[in-house]
């Protein structure tokens, strides 16, 4: 048993040796013993400061135990399944012998009143509620529990006041779980309050008249002393009880609608909701026509729903003991079926035969199967839906949804994932246990992000293509291996000190722990940040930094050694003031463009006709319409051709990293082919590549990861990247407009980019489609009513433009990709003449 401190949540230390399940803990009014109640073995009492010796112990016990309860004067009550009540005194010398209690065989809670005078008892195995003498253990009197005829009301509490009993638990009306209250005088029910829809598990008065209550939901509350919830935290899950029919499926598995039911406020909430594993993407929609309810009709299968004796053709399927039947799916051939219980999601043949049976981690509510045959997919009690192979019972891919019905996170076994934002990748992540005596850690996907942020790989394992996974896990590993590497370190204070004229020193505490200590990670509004090489072995981490004027986030964290855990991070807000001194000199628009149709290797050079001249346009256009009165333009870094190299677009970045300071404006443009690496990195294809074999051309291309180095250097506040690189027909299209993604989110610079490999250029427009809309928008078509060409609305321009040329000169949509940081501040390109 553990204790923890209650404001740090540090581990101070554990009481060892106790012989079984702890059921409940009470603390003694003086906080000076802790009373636990056990499974088997009795009771103990403990002190509660180290090394919490042992200072008494009952043992003689006929069942568990699962309730005990100071009263003020330290005297002890404590409940047992034998049926009896028991009752001690400070030094734990029973007053009186156990006595029975005649409201129902297994005795459940135990509460004194303020006083000590009374003790309110409830039941495990009746709705009965019973007040008995707290000096003796004799009856008093029987509440009026005749309106709770279902379930129980085992927990039990006293208002501050004594003048209330409240009682809950197991009982039920209609779907909700009450506290029901009474008055301990009369014996009388007084209210009835609704406050969650799973088995209210504990209640404790508040000292103001309110009630405390946590429910199995999982959720807790408070309610005022007239019923009404007042602060509450609802389950974070899904309820996937009972939606058999709206659990629906495509044929393929990759589209999923089911009901969004959450609890809120004393009410269901309920939504349609459809995801999508081909586009990742979660709507709130009704089911279409192909999506399929769960068969049920080609077998004859009965007592499948809330039993221990499911039957086919009137045998009975086998089931552990106590395990109860919840769900029921056919395949669509009538050949084989899958049922879900409370432990386990279980595969028959159509004879009954049972071929595989696999551990789930929450009750499995509901079952479907994809018509193709290839998976049985199941809504768990932890508000996971999990896609099972057929094959074999593994698992395939996991969704969760979060009751807000807006964040998700979606994962593979591998430790892949994709998330809807950077805020629901916290969502999901690995419990690491240290040993008995030190705290677990948690490490969310949001720490794992830089290897293991792989939507693409999600997709073509749901299209059966486990190369893809393979070749990945071949470049990276499994999450395993990188959470065996050891843990990230440890953050402790972190300041930012002003020093004038926006400048101010980061300091940042820092503390390695067994997975050693790595780079710094730094963002200024979601974007990467150039951090010292120098990683301090043991005082704080320092830096200076310089703001723009206005609200700035600041996020720090630290990697481990090898650079792929990350640490919890740390977010300071500020808001920098205007400079007092004006500045030297008016800020700078830096332009660094580079496009390649004729590559060194004619076999890349279909697809990019027009790339070099796209490069020249972009870079004119700026020089023509950038506002002179608000920047001046520096001397542009323009490279076509054969100079597109990979030394020359790298030497130019590093060049404006030299000069450019927070108040400039940086215009980034790549043209030309793309590609990915089998760790989902993004990279430009410069001039000089040719293809040998894949690992070749991937050598000499320009990464994102060094890209988004030469940009961390880059103090520029105001930057923008635009990139029309197609993938040529040697690489996935999924996976590179991947590797967009991950650029584009990883730096945390604006991006706009092209991100298909056809439709995307045209003899009629003497430029691919997306420089060509990318060229208008500039020149002013993007411009608004005051004819500033902001970034924000170019892309929203571009993106309307894109799709409508392509639709007309080929039939389709093109898309566009565009990232931009949560805190991104908008900023204006050029200006329409």
């Amino acid at each position: 048993m553990f204790l923890f401190h209650r404001t740090n949540g540090r581990l101070l230390g554990r009481i060892r040796g106790l012989p079984d399940v702890v059921h409940h803990l009470a603390w003694s009014p003086d906080g000076q013993r802790l009373a636990i109640a056990l499974g088997a073995g009795g009771i103990r009492v403990h002190a509660t400061t180290p090394p919490f010796a042992e200072l008494g112990r009952d043992e003689d016990y006929g069942g568990q135990s699962y309730s005990v309860d100071f009263d003020p004067a330290g005297r002890l009550v404590s409940t047992a399944l034998d049926g009896k009540l028991r009752l001690y005194d400070a030094a734990l010398r029973r007053l009186v012998p156990p006595q029975p209690s005649d409201g129902g065989r297994r005795p459940f809670f135990a509460r004194f009143s303020p006083d000590g005078a009374r003790i309110a008892v409830g039941f495990e195995d009746s709705t009965a509620l019973r007040i008995v003498s707290g000096l003796n253990l004799r009856p008093l009197m029987g509440l009026n529990t005749s309106a709770a005829y279902n379930g129980n009301l085992g927990r039990v509490a006293w208002s501050a006041d004594g003048r209330r009993v409240f009682a809950a638990g197991t009982n039920d009306v209609g779907g909700q779980r009450p506290i029901r209250v009474f008055d301990p005088d009369s014996g009388r029910q007084q209210a009835v309050w609704a406050v969650a829809t799973n088995a209210v598990m504990d209640l404790q008065p508040l000292t103001d008249g309110r009630l405390l209550f946590a429910a199995g939901d999982p959720s807790w509350g408070i309610v005022d002393g007239a019923g009404r919830i007042g602060p509450t935290q609802g389950p974070p899950l899904v309820d996937h009880r009972g939606n058999f029919e709206g659990f629906r499926l495509a044929a393929n598995g990759e589209r999923l609608a089911f009901e969004h039911k959450v609890w809120r406020q004393g009410a269901w909430q309920r939504s349609p909701r459809v995801f999508d594993w081909r586009q990742l993407r979660l709507e709130r929609a009704d089911p279409t026509p192909d999506l399929q309810p769960p068969r049920r009709e080609s077998l004859r299968i009965e007592g499948w729903r809330s039993t221990s004796r499911p039957l086919l053709a009137g045998q009975p399927l086998p089931l552990a003991p106590y395990d109860m039947s919840r769900s029921l799916a056919v395949a669509a051939d009538g050949r084989h079926f899958a049922l879900g219980t409370d432990w386990t999601l279980r595969w028959f043949d159509a004879t009954g035969k049972a071929l595989w049976a696999k551990p789930v981690p929450g009750v499995a509510w509901l079952a479907n199967l994809s018509a193709d045959g290839r998976f049985v997919v199941a809504a768990l009690g932890d508000g996971t839906i999990r896609w099972y192979r057929t094959q074999d019972g593994s698992e395939a891919l996991a969704l969760f949804v979060h009751a807000d019905g807006e964040r998700w996170i979606a994962w593979a076994p591998e430790g892949f994932f994709a998330a809807s934002s950077p805020e629901a990748e916290k969502l999901f992540g690995y419990t690491l246990n240290q040993g008995r005596d030190q705290a677990a850690d948690f490490v969310s996907s949001a720490q794992l992000r830089e290897q293991f942020y792989r939507p693409a790989l999600l997709t073509a394992r749901l299209d059966g293509n486990e190369a893809a996974i393979t070749a990945a896990l071949k470049a990276v590993g499994d999450v395993r291996a990188a959470l065996a590497q050891g843990l990230p370190p440890e953050l402790g204070e972190v300041t930012l000190t002003p020093l004038g004229s926006g400048e101010y020193d980061l300091s940042v505490a820092v503390t390695p722990r067994s997975g050693g200590l790595g780079r710094p990670s730094i963002r200024v509004n979601g974007v990467e940040q150039a951090a010292s090489r120098e990683v301090p072995a043991g005082g704080p981490f320092n830096q200076r930094l310089r703001f723009q004027p206005g609200e700035v986030k600041l996020e720090v964290g630290f990697y481990a050694a090898g650079n792929t855990l990350l640490s919890k991070t740390r977010t300071l807000e500020i808001n920098v003031p205007e400079p007092t001194v004006l500045p030297l000199r008016k800020p700078r628009l830096y332009v660094v463009a580079a496009g390649v149709s004729r590559y060194d290797d004619p076999s890349l050079r279909d697809g990019v006709s027009y790339a070099a001249d796209d490069a020249r346009s972009v870079a004119d256009t700026l020089r023509r319409h950038h506002d002179a009165t608000l920047v001046e333009l520096a001397r542009p870094y323009l490279f076509t051709e054969l100079e597109a190299t990979r030394d020359n677009i790298v030497a130019a970045l590093q060049a404006v990293a030299r000069e450019a300071q927070p108040e400039d404006v940086l215009v980034v443009y790549l043209a030309g082919h793309g590609s990915h690496d089998d760790r989902g990195d993004y990279l430009y294809q410069p001039y000089e590549v040719r293809y040998t074999n894949r690992a070749a051309l991937l050598a000499q291309s320009l990464s994102g990861s060094r890209l988004r180095e030469l940009l961390a250097d880059i103090k520029a506040s105001k930057a923008v990247v635009l990139l029309d690189t197609c993938a040529s027909g040697k690489f996935s299209l999924p996976a590179f407009k991947e590797a967009l993604n991950r650029f584009a989110s990883f730096s945390g610079r604006a991006v706009i980019s092209a991100s298909a490999n056809e439709a995307r250029e045209h003899t009629s427009l003497k430029h691919g489609l997306f420089t060509s809309a990318l060229l208008q928008g500039l020149e002013g078509a993007a411009a608004n009513r005051h004819g500033e060409v902001m970034v924000l609305g170019l892309a929203n321009y571009v993106d309307e433009e894109l799709k409508d040329s392509a639709r007309h000169l080929f039939g389709h949509e093109q898309i566009m990709l565009s990232e931009f940081a949560p805190a991104f501040r908008n900023f204006m390109l050029t200006k329409k003449r």
